[in-house]
């Protein structure tokens, strides 16, 4: 499945009302690989991929008291903006909402913190409430040069696509130049499959920003919809030449899948992009569940659905199937169960099919095909709703594992999991909640929990896991889907 920047957002891009420079992975993939030797090429780009990880990884600080989210008393407006906007680079969502929520309380009429506060609910899946702060940054200044672009994004995640083109349109009235809303203008057009328009919004940032490789794939993604392989290969290479790292592998392998061309070189970027990610994983830590760490995850799943589905484009269920097996049990995402459905449909794998295109119908937000697939594999799309509701429990099902032993009393706790290849639970580290579960470590790290890697390759995956104890019905630990896994402070 593709990579995207800002996932939730399918692609959209968001604006940074404080300045500054990250040094990111992508950044430091950069390096010129024609200077590299054919054959360590991809040594090298995983060792890179390493480095970025470690790059970005923070410092924990382990305390037995409680940390909670609230803003220290005395602090002016303009110091609760700052650390709001710290909390939200740093990936602690929650924390950036109770500190910018207490800074637009301070000064309503602040310039820029209504436009963070949304991109905090946002990225806390609180649409609703970020259209709502969105708005109060266009009230406080309706030329503002970030706002109508964020709240485009907003509209497309609810999926009120002619509320969102108008909001992109406005920004383009507003700054002209803006360097974002062509890309996320091309990215809804690419959504509603108006492939021409799309193209057109794409070249347009490309003039404006000419080394942006995500502008370049996105052009490309258009081109080859338009069936312009030629102009939709210049730009893919592009992409390549100027970022040549795991995620834009990954992002043409898919497209190229999807298309059922070039599926050699497809493999050749999957299997890079796989490989590159693994050798990141190996770096994984329990004392470190930062987002850089989490991000390592979920790009696993990303990254194995991409190359289970090139097997599927060349035919090969066999190879495929283990892949987008494993990237459905870590990821949970509805466009990995709509592969899965179709390999098991492929297969002759009736009923599990069906089952399976339920939990995608299940999952966050899918898209209208796999409704369309499920209807025309139960032969009434009448039914489809029916089996969307016998499966939907299993989402949570199949995620939680029952722990050995019995509880004297109710609680919860959270706890870091990291598993080495084939499912193996290497460690487990207490993070919050009830004190009295703590002890519950090595029962949580005893238990089973089947299959998590599609091969042997030696790699880590670290898991956010709910335990929640009673006294009738013992314990149970919940594996939180990454997407949902807030970092560790």
């Amino acid at each position: 499945m593709p990579v995207r920047l800002a996932r939730d957002y399918a692609g959209y891009r968001a604006d940074y009302t404080v300045a500054g420079t990250v040094l990111t992975a992508e950044r430091l993939m950069t390096v010129h690989m024609s200077e590299m030797a054919a054959d360590r090429r991809q040594d090298v780009a995983a060792f890179l991929k390493v480095v970025a990880t470690d790059e970005a990884q923070q410092l924990s600080l382990e305390t037995s008291a409680p940390i909670t989210s609230t803003a220290a008393p005395g602090l002016t407006a303009a110091q609760l903006h700052r650390s709001g906007y710290d909390a939200l680079q740093a990936g602690n969502f929650t924390e950036a909402v109770t500190l910018l929520k207490r800074a637009v309380e301070l000064e309503p009429k602040d310039q820029a913190a209504w436009n963070n506060l949304g991109r905090a609910y946002m990225s806390l899946r609180q649409t609703d409430a970020a259209i709502d702060a969105f708005e109060k940054q266009i009230a406080v200044n309706p030329f503002d040069q970030y706002a109508y672009n964020n709240l485009g994004r907003a509209h497309v995640v609810n999926r009120d696509y002619d509320k969102a083109e108008a909001a992109f349109l406005k920004q383009l009235e507003v700054n002209p130049l803006d360097k974002y809303t062509p890309a996320n203008l091309g990215a809804l057009y690419l959504e509603r499959r108006s492939y021409d328009r799309a193209a057109e919004q794409f070249e347009k940032g490309i003039a404006l920003n000419a080394e942006d490789s995500w502008l370049q794939f996105q052009a490309g993604k258009a081109y080859l919809n338009l069936k312009q392989i030629d102009k939709a290969t210049a730009a893919f290479d592009r992409a390549v030449t100027q970022s040549p790292n795991p995620s834009t592998w990954n992002n043409i392998a898919y497209e190229l899948s999807l298309q059922g061309i070039q599926l050699d070189r497809a493999q050749q970027y999957a299997e890079s992009a796989v490989s590159s990610v693994t050798a990141a994983s190996r770096n994984l830590d329990i004392s470190r569940g930062d987002a850089a760490s989490l991000g390592v995850v979920r790009s696993l799943g990303m990254y194995w659905d991409t190359l289970g589905w090139v097997h599927f484009a060349r035919g090969d269920m066999a190879k495929a199937t283990p892949y987008i097996e494993m990237a459905w049990k870590l990821s949970q995402h509805a466009e990995v169960g709509d592969h899965l459905a179709q390999v098991y449909e492929k297969q002759g794998r009736r009923d599990e099919a069906i089952r399976t295109y339920g939990l995608a119908l299940a999952a966050p937000r899918p898209s209208n095909d796999i409704r369309t697939r499920l209807a025309a594999l139960l032969g009434d799309a009448g039914k489809v709703d029916a089996v969307v509701a016998s499966v939907t429990r299993e989402l949570s099902d199949t995620r939680t594992f029952k722990i050995e032993g019995k509880s004297e009393a109710s609680g919860t706790a959270e706890f870091l999991l990291l598993f080495s290849a084939p499912g193996t639970v290497e460690s487990v580290r207490f993070i919050s909640g009830d004190e009295s579960l703590r002890p519950r470590a090595d029962a949580i790290r005893a238990a089973s929990y089947g299959r998590m890697f599609p091969d042997d390759a030696p790699a880590k995956i670290l898991r956010r896991g709910l335990l929640a104890c009673a006294p009738d019905s013992g314990c149970t630990v919940t594996l939180i889907r990454p997407d949902d896994a807030e970092p560790v402070k």
